[in-house]
Order: structure tokens, then C-alpha cells, then sequence
């Protein structure tokens, strides 16, 4: 799913909201989502308390999130989003290209709101985290079932072993 159109969403829980009703999910649907999509997912989970809440290269934390990354984001009100897009955008790297096409405001706001998250406070037995153990962006954690030779984008370098274990646990 594509993010919906930013507008100036100044925290987590209303992209969270606006997410919920840009796509009409309830508090019956199962919500998942990959790196910044799986903490979105928690805010939608902490909202309507879903079934269940899967996980791909995701973190519950802040902690697992990379320290130099959450360093680097408080520069983001002085960083060239637009010029650094520009660059990266030649580059035939997905995550990178992600990146180029994103909304500058966007990345700009979510750099910001990151570093304060509460994380997930929920059941942990309702989550299914699916990760990379090669995943520099967000640490591995213990409780995931690891991809040993996978990164921080596993749903798409790895999908048939995310979608085998997605099968097991719904």
C-alpha cells in the first residue's frame, strides 16, 4: 500500500489515523507494515487494538532503531532533502530510490518523530516479527524469526520466506 498524501501530520498516531481511514481498516483487520510502515502499524494497533500485528524489518523501540541513523535525524531540519533525493535517485538501489520519491515534508517530519517514540506497549504475543539478521537500519531482534541473509528489506528481497512464514501465522 502506498503512504497517503502527507499533509502536515505533526505525530505518529495521526499518520496513524489517517492511514486507518484513507484504507478503512478496523479493529478486525490483521495491520502490518515494513520499517517506518511497521511503526505505523503499532500506532494503528495502539488505536484499535487489532487482532494481530505483523512486523517485516520493523522495530517495538526506539533501542532497536540504528544509533547513528536516530543521531542523524536531528540534523534533518538543516539536511538538503530535495538535493540528497536528487543524488540518491540515480541509483538503481530500491531503498534508495524509496527514498528519492518520498515526500521531502514527509521524511523531514518522521526523522523528527522517531527519536521520541514509545514503542509497543501491547501483548507481544500478537506480534509476528519477520526480520533480517543482516539489517542495519533496525537491530534483529531475539524474538524474530530470522532471515539469515536478509536486510532491512526483506519483504521484497526475501518475499517467499516472509509469505511462507505470514501462511503459518494467520
Amino acid at each position: 500500500m502506498d503512504w497517503p498524501e502527507f499533509n502536515g501530520e505533526s505525530s505518529l498516531r495521526a499518520v496513524a489515523e489517517k492511514i486507518i481511514e484513507y484504507y478503512d481498516i478496523g479493529p478486525d483487520d490483521i495491520v502490518g507494515g515494513s520499517s517506518l510502515g511497521g511503526i505505523v502499524a503499532i500506532e494503528i494497533d495502539k488505536i484499535l487494538n487489532n487482532p494481530k500485528v505483523v512486523l517485516l524489518g520493523s522495530a517495538i523501540d526506539v533501542t532497536e532503531v540504528n544509533s547513528f541513523l536516530l543521531k542523524l535525524s536531528v540534523l534533518s531540519d538543516y539536511a538538503p532533502i530535495k538535493i540528497i533525493q536528487l543524488l540518491t535517485g540515480k541509483y538503481d538501489v530500491t531503498l534508495l530510490k524509496m527514498f528519492s520519491e518520498s515526500d521531502p515534508q514527509f521524511i523531514k517530519m518522521m526523522c523528527q518523530l522517531i527519536p521520541t517514540w514509545k514503542g509497543y506497549l501491547g501483548n507481544s504475543k500478537k506480534l509476528l516479527r519477520i526480520h533480517g539478521a543482516k539489517d542495519l537500519v533496525i537491530s534483529c531482534p531475539n524474538e524474530a524469526h530470522k532471515i539469515l541473509d536478509g536486510g532491512h528489506l526483506i519483504a521484497m528481497t526475501h518475499a517467499s520466506n516472509c509469505e511462507a512464514l505470514l501462511s503459518s501465522y494467520l
